[in-house]
């Protein structure tokens, strides 16, 4: 209960960032398919009364969604370089 109250009390904040950043993830090969993958993983846990396993999946995905954000701002700003070479 404690949880589906935390989750619920996070709902906005989250949509608001995933909304925002998840353009750019799913432009990204097989981003999607690894990120609903992940999703299902820590989904299926819950329900099955796996906290442990679901805290893990939860970290696991937290890992590769904040790698992959970090490729992307690594991916701009080496363009906005690119860009300011290129009108000097």
């Amino acid at each position: 209960m404690v949880l589906f109250h935390t989750t619920k009390g996070l709902f906005d904040l989250l949509q608001r960032n995933v909304i925002t950043n998840i353009g750019g993830l799913y432009l990204r090969g097989d981003t999607r398919e690894r990120i609903m993958a992940q999703h299902t993983a820590i989904f299926r846990a819950i329900i099955d009364g796996k906290p442990e396993t679901a805290q893990a999946e939860s970290h696991t995905h937290l890992r590769y969604v904040q790698t992959i954000l970090m490729e992307m701002e690594q991916e701009a700003r080496r363009m906005a370089r690119t860009q300011r070479m290129q009108q000097t």
